[in-house]
């Protein structure tokens, strides 16, 4: 991997208005460059310890002047580095060799997209789903957080084995490009990509950073968990978790079902170290924790799924099971958005697409390792309802009360929410995220977190929504009517054709009601009971669909153009007394 495909990774999804930073060390000169392309192919000129800033910038600082912190634009990726112990290096304390420092990288939850040898260390990269463009201060303090939360985990490895990794995670920061040449000592030594750890392909939504780092608690808490006030949990080998809350966990976030199911392939699953099972225990115990599942139904979580996989229940091992459970409630986020309080009552009934738990979203197999499959979740559509509010409550991170469907000739939807309530407007700002999220954030100010698979989402609006007239004249034919009435109100139809054809106004003959289109649109148009301007094609369309057709009436020598109304439709106009009095007549 040289500089392009390199900087073409990191960045790709960048703005055209922001700067990337390639520095030459030799001179301490910044070049910098708004094309990816450009600023690769500078680097590929400078050769020899040339450096690119982690973040992109908002301006161009000139060429005596790296980046700054508070300037930063963007990220494309997470980073670490890791010095090793050779005569490069002063500190005595780091890893001593690369076998070592390929050991943290091993240990991390989430295995690198790219790896580079520095020369003298190695520097991983994790590739962000999406380029990260900064919109205010919160968020540039959210990815400097998120850097830094992950920097620690690495930290907390080393130091556990009695090493130091030093501290990049400042956005400011810069490093090493591959297919350069780190030139620090002799002799120079190549800066390489590590083809066995690299996978472009390999990315990550901010979510999983952050559910390791909001559950990572540091060596010395983990020490004093005061095991007096330990969960009081019962290890039944036969334990199950509960199916609904189950299922509407999964819902909440896919990461779940693949956790359960043995199938992430960020954890590696080795025999030693943080790769080994419990690693998916504490991954399971943190979703459970975050959502306010009690310890019991945690503790059945961890042995439902050991026995699934064959792993060793560790029934003999209370406190591992205790520990597991405090650690996860020490990392909740007390103030996490959008979480939805356990309470005494009865979980939402599980969201499902159908009247069952499917086994591809539970994992559960009938064999004999596998808990007994729970039995089928049949839904209401009020339960239904309810449960797909509480689904995106938690997915979006703020509540979602109501979704309303307004029918009409083309239906338009209404989010209300604990921000306010949002017009959606028509379909396609269901089934598209981007709109869906645009709007969200100009009606409440609040940026809506991403979503990976949208189409679920779009399928839980439309399953919560709940339909409501807005009154006849929101269709075609009952706009028609409503303004053909308000018309034939103002302009009674005349018996004298002769004089109702030169001023071109409504006219009764042989007991049909006839009126002029453009006479028509002029009064909607200017009328406080009309819609303003119309063309003549949608009017017709709204009259065709009220019962009116355009006729070509014989007038003397000649024909006119003009409108008929249908005998049923035009009592249905008359106000009530007229009607009633013809229907007596007869």
């Amino acid at each position: 991997m040289g500089p392009g495909g390199f900087l073409s990774a990191l960045f790709s999804g960048k703005a055209d208005t922001d700067w990337v930073l390639v520095w030459q060390l030799a001179k301490r000169k910044s070049f910098w460059s708004q094309s990816v392309a450009a600023a690769a192919k500078r680097a590929t000129e400078i050769g020899s310890d040339v450096y690119v800033g982690c973040a992109l910038s908002s301006e161009d600082r000139g060429e005596g002047k790296r980046g700054a912190a508070v300037t930063t634009a963007g990220i494309g990726a997470l980073w670490a580095d890791i010095d090793v112990l050779d005569p490069a290096h002063r500190k005595p304390n780091l890893p001593p060799t690369r076998a070592d420092a390929l050991a943290l990288v091993d240990i991390m939850p989430l295995r690198p997209s790219i790896l580079i040898d520095s020369g003298h260390g190695l520097q991983a990269w994790w590739l962000l789903d999406e380029f990260w463009t900064f919109e205010n201060d919160n968020e540039r303090a959210r990815a400097a957080a998120l850097v830094k939360g992950w920097e620690t985990i690495l930290q907390g490895h080393a130091s556990a084995r009695g090493w130091a990794v030093d501290s990049v995670s400042d956005l400011a920061r810069i490093l090493r490009i591959p297919g350069t040449v780190n030139a620090k000592r002799e002799p120079h030594v190549p800066v390489t990509a590590m083809d066995e750890y690299t996978d472009l392909d390999r990315r990550y939504l901010i979510d999983d950073f952050e559910a390791f780092i909001s559950s990572t608690v540091p060596p010395s808490r983990r020490a004093s968990l005061n095991m007096k006030d330990a969960p009081q949990i019962v290890l039944n080998p036969a334990a199950n978790p509960p199916a609904q809350p189950f299922f509407t966990i999964g819902e909440n976030d896919e990461r779940f079902g693949r956790t359960w199911n043995l199938k992430r392939r960020d954890f590696k699953n080795k025999e030693t170290g943080d790769e080994s099972p419990s690693v998916y225990d504490m991954a399971l115990a943190n979703f459970a924790a975050g959502a306010k599942w009690p310890d019991q139904w945690i503790a059945d979580l961890l042995i439902g799924f050991r026995r699934k996989h064959g792993f060793p229940l560790k029934l003999d091992n209370l406190q591992y099971f205790q520990r597991t459970i405090m650690t996860a409630r020490m990392g909740v986020k007390e103030d996490a958005a959008g979480e939805l309080p356990f309470t005494d009552a009865p979980p939402p009934a599980a969201y499902a697409t159908d009247a069952t738990m499917p086994d591809a979203t539970t994992g559960y197999a009938a064999d004999s390792t596998s808990p007994a499959a729970p039995a089928p979740v049949v839904l209401s559509p009020a339960d239904k309802r309810a449960a797909a509010l509480a689904a995106m409550s938690g997915q979006f991170g703020f509540r979602v009360l109501r979704i309303v469907k307004l029918i009409a000739e083309q239906s338009e939807f209404r989010i209300e929410t604990e921000l306010g309530s949002v017009g959606l407007g028509p379909i396609k700002t269901i089934m598209s995220q981007a709109l869906f999220r645009n709007q969200i954030a100009d009606c409440t100010g609040r940026v809506m977190r991403p979503v990976k698979s949208w189409d679920r989402i779009a399928q839980m609006l439309l399953d919560a929504a709940e339909e409501e007239s807005i009154g006849p004249e929101a269709t075609d034919a009952g706009a028609g009517a409503a303004w053909l009435a308000g018309f034939l109100a103002q302009y009674e139809p005349s018996e004298n054709i002769d004089e109702a054809i030169r001023a071109k106004m409504p006219f009764v003959r042989d007991g049909r009601t006839y009126f002029f289109l453009p006479t028509l649109r002029h009064w909607v148009k200017h009328s406080p009971h009309g819609e303003g301007a119309i063309s003549a094609k949608d009017l017709g369309k709204k009259l065709r669909a009220c019962g009116c057709a355009p006729e070509a009436m014989p007038y003397k020598n000649s024909t006119r153009s003009v409108w008929s109304v249908d005998r049923d439709v035009a009592d249905k106009l008359k106000p009530e007394t007229e009607t009633a009095d013809r229907a007596a007549a007869h």
